[in-house]
């Protein structure tokens, strides 16, 4: 998991500074990234199904 989390956090600051966004607004930016993305998952069932193949795919479910 450690791993997943340091690619979400790599990401998160290319998206940062691809938008120019200082190091002050970093903490909101991610807040509200992450309501952002909730969103896109309740709205599109593509994302339930990702994470049904992946629980599959680690022996999950």
């Amino acid at each position: 998991m450690l791993e997943l989390d340091a690619q979400l956090v790599g990401l998160s600051s290319a998206h940062a500074a691809i938008a120019e966004i200082s190091f002050k607004g970093f903490d909101d930016v991610m807040e509200n990234h992450v309501e952002t993305l909730s969103q896109l998952v309740s709205e599109h069932q593509i994302a339930i199904d990702r994470i049904a193949k992946a629980r599959a795919k680690y022996g999950l479910t």
